[in-house]
């Protein structure tokens, strides 16, 4: 639910509606294209370079009954085969940390949207709390980009520093945990494993340790690839760094920044 209203939300400061032509960055297998499809009546075209994800995006849609609305592009964010002034807008949820070079993504970005058009885009950053000299806290971060696979990962100074030099105004940037969070439920709470959901059963010391013993087994008796164990291990290490970062305040994966491309 905190998603979808998220995503609605993403709609709406955008001003999307019927007629519009707007870019899904990242898009994934469809779930915010659906949500915002739905909410705003635009046309979306998802934008991504893997294919297999485009496959189940485009049988997603088509179960909502939107393929007429939705459409989507196999290429790579950073060099998107369409003309100068595609789109009316853009949305981008999380793909800003893959770039290899954040500032040309955000002048591709640029170079694809309409003066006058609007983009909004979700960002995994550092906070302006987070210490470069704290051996810890930079242990911390190497962990999280690495079990990622994300390069540098910017400070939200440093993520609003380069959307503007690839030419946007800012209209809104923020945490959207410190603005419309609830301390009571934060954002890493599932992979804390406290809420004793199903989804974060797997996170639980107990889950933990089954799913090991599980893997582990395979492997030996060879049902399960090699890797396969190793590569949970590193993302469970992942998963606890990322807790870390969250109580301490260091790193939010939820920072907004709403900007425009002068007329």
């Amino acid at each position: 639910e905190s998603q979808r209203r998220q995503e609605e939300w993403v709609g709406e400061i955008l001003g999307l509606r019927p007629g519009m032509k707007v870019a899904d960055v990242r898009c994934g297998v469809g779930g915010p294209m659906i949500t915002i499809a739905n909410a705003t009546g635009a046309s979306i075209t998802g934008i991504n370079i893997n294919t297999s994800q485009i496959r189940r995006a485009e049988q997603n849609v088509a179960r909502a009954g939107l393929s007429s609305k939705c459409g989507f592009l196999h290429a790579n964010f950073m060099d998107v085969p369409l003309d100068d002034a595609s789109f009316d807008a853009i949305y981008i949820f999380e793909a800003g940390p893959h770039a290899p070079n954040r500032l040309m993504f955000y002048e591709e970005m640029y170079r694809l949207l309409k003066a006058g058009g609007q983009i909004a885009t979700i960002e995994w950053c550092f906070t302006n709390l987070f210490d470069k000299e704290d051996e810890h806290q930079v242990e911390i971060r190497s962990r999280i980009e690495s079990g990622n696979a994300t390069s540098h990962l910017p400070t939200t100074t440093e993520c609003v520093a380069d959307v503007k030099k690839a030419g946007f105004m800012t209209i809104l940037d923020t945490d959207m945990e410190d603005s419309y969070g609830d301390p009571a439920t934060p954002w890493y709470q599932a992979l804390q494993s406290r809420d004793l959901s199903l989804s974060s059963w797997a996170r639980s010391p107990v889950g933990r340790a089954l799913i090991t013993a599980v893997l582990r087994t395979g492997r030996a008796v060879k049902l399960i690839p090699e890797g396969i164990a190793e590569t949970s291990e590193l993302l469970h290490d992942t998963a606890d760094a990322l807790v870390e970062s969250g109580m301490l305040g260091i790193f939010t994966p939820n920072y907004l920044i709403h900007a425009s491309k002068p007329v």
